[in-house]
């Protein structure tokens, strides 16, 4: 970073993106100042924030793409499933289901 920090965050700002005109002004009046350490620490701060809500975004969208993906395999399971033929052990309890719902109605 060098003593140039506010030269620094600019050109690392360029492809980071992570002051705002305000920072920036923050820390280029820091610099002015002479107080170049404190630059440098607000300058560190400010992309340590803004690695931070990075991860956190990023944890959004992994999550948002694994609810994505478990609708989508329970899905293609329930398609799978339709017109399949029945085991003996799903066989047996629909008629046993079809037998309650008669005598439920007969009686």
């Amino acid at each position: 970073m060098g003593d140039d920090v506010a030269k620094w965050a600019a050109e690392t700002n360029k492809s980071v993106h992570f002051l705002t005109e305000t920072q920036f002004r923050y820390i280029k009046s820091l610099q002015d100042k002479g107080q170049v350490e404190r630059a440098q620490m607000e300058t560190y701060r400010a992309l340590a924030e803004h690695h931070k809500a990075n991860a956190e975004n990023l944890g959004y969208i992994e999550r948002a793409l694994n609810a994505v993906k478990g609708a989508a395999s329970g899905a293609w399971q329930a398609l799978m499933q339709f017109g399949a033929p029945l085991n003996t052990g799903d066989r047996i309890n629909d008629l046993q289901k079809q037998i309650t719902t008669i005598l439920a109605a007969s009686g």
